[in-house]
């Protein structure tokens, strides 16, 4: 099992009931801890499984309004000579984020028949870079400008006293085979306790249709 401390500011996991407006979940879903850890080292031929979040911060929910636009500025559209007006498509929407957080991501880096190297030598990799501080490409707690930090564990983190029933949560997307064009969403009955959220090992089953 490999451990990975993240940490930041600000976090929003986008419960996706929330239409217009955007509400986290009170912990890191399963997906975007996998989007950190794939920012941090990902290779062609290996998946990563996440086993357990340890919620090391007590949850703080704070809200904020952000001026946004409805509309995408599209390269065709403007070699066309039209022109995005910022000011008649922009919307306020409301976001009821997370503040100071910090998690422990357990996971299992797992080999598929695709990988071209020994399942070792990619764990050699993913722990170097964890010690140096290197990565593909910044993570992010949900959104792109809600940049996560990571570090290897100390070793006394301990997750907070805190059980609580989430209902159903997103666990992943996958690509629908018969409709490549859509994406299909898992959930499962997300549940801390004492501080720690568990994640079903057969939710893997059906993301990867081993």
């Amino acid at each position: 099992m490999l451990s990975v401390k993240v940490w930041g500011e600000l976090a929003c996991f986008t419960r996706p009931e929330s239409k217009v407006e955007r509400v986290s979940y009170p912990v890191m879903t399963p997906s975007a801890a996998r989007g950190i850890l794939e920012a941090i080292y990902w290779r062609h031929g290996i998946r990563w499984e996440v086993r357990e979040i340890w919620v090391l911060n007590p949850i703080n929910y704070f809200s904020i309004m952000t001026n946004e636009v409805e509309n995408i500025a599209k390269p065709e559209a403007a070699m066309e000579g039209s022109v995005l007006v910022v000011d008649k498509c922009r919307v306020q929407r409301h976001t009821l984020a997370l503040r100071d957080v910090s998690y422990i991501i357990k996971a299992e880096m797992k080999a598929s028949p695709e990988l071209d190297e020994p399942i070792n030598a990619c764990v050699q990799h993913f722990c170097k870079a964890i010690s140096v501080g290197s990565c593909r490409h910044t993570p992010s707690f949900g959104l792109r400008e809600l940049v996560a930090y990571f570090s290897e564990p100390e070793g006394s983190e301990m997750p907070q006293a805190i059980d609580q029933t989430l209902g159903m949560m997103i666990f992943d997307t996958y690509r629908d085979i018969e409709e490549p064009e859509k994406n299909r969403r898992i959930f499962f009955e997300g549940q801390i306790k004492k501080g720690v959220l568990r994640v079903p090992g057969d939710l893997y089953d059906q993301l990867w249709g081993d």
